[in-house]
């Protein structure tokens, strides 16, 4: 498959019938396409030894040079990867911040 540089290439990616389809994009981000044709950007981290993979954003809501970025700037150190969970001390802290 041809790298995919931009957001008409993503949408016009086409899901395999019989299994789930993983494309790369850089460095530890990868195009997600379900049997479903449901599509996702993931990335892939590495904890324990161990790879964790993370959904930080869907297609077309999340622009492609957007999860890009985020990608490189992971890698660099430099954020945090926004993840599909809330931890218990991180609601505890939202809500104070919020409320108290």
């Amino acid at each position: 498959m041809d790298t995919l540089t931009t957001d008409k290439d993503v949408q016009a990616v086409k899901p395999l019938p019989d299994k789930d389809l993983m494309v790369r994009l850089a460095p530890a981000l990868y195009l997600r396409v379900k049997r479903s044709g449901a599509k996702a950007y993931v990335l892939r981290l590495q904890h324990g030894g161990k790879d964790r993979w993370r959904v930080v954003g869907h297609p077309p809501t999340m622009l492609l040079s957007e999860a890009m970025a985020l990608a490189y700037a992971r890698s660099a150190g430099k954020a945090d990867v926004p993840t599909t969970t809330l931890t218990c001390a991180k609601a505890v802290e939202q809500f104070e911040r919020q409320y108290i």
